[in-house]
């Protein structure tokens, strides 16, 4: 499972961890403003799973990334969202949910604000 969420502090970690296949692992890449909740082995012994994570990465990894990416012609899966208020309400209920199937990206900016 690889968490890019910063509200890891809010999750459930047993329930997560019991959703790993047997010696799974759990990597973590986002920075969250929180502390982890609290993290007993026993969490670890039904299905032998493990957690990790990885440091952001230097620029010049960065750079290479992206080459990467754009060699092999890939593109982010994300939904499109208007930046208005029913489309920010509906952002903030799919991740409040869970809902939201890859990410979302709020769109019409200029729309919404033509004054700026």
């Amino acid at each position: 499972m690889l968490n890019t969420a910063d509200a890891t502090d809010q999750f459930d970690m047993t329930a997560y961890l019991g959703t790993l296949d047997v010696n799974g692992q759990m990597h973590h890449v986002g920075l969250p403003d929180r502390a982890l909740p609290e993290i007993k082995a026993q969490m670890f012994a039904t299905n032998g799973c493990s957690m990790g994570g990885s440091h952001i990465g230097s620029r010049p990894e960065m750079f290479a990334m992206l080459k990467l990416a754009s060699e092999k012609k890939l593109k982010p899966i994300i939904e499109t969202v208007p930046i208005s208020e029913d489309g920010c309400k509906k952002a903030v209920l799919g991740v409040s949910k869970n809902e939201v199937r890859y990410r979302y990206t709020l769109t019409e900016f200029d729309k919404a604000f033509p004054n700026r």
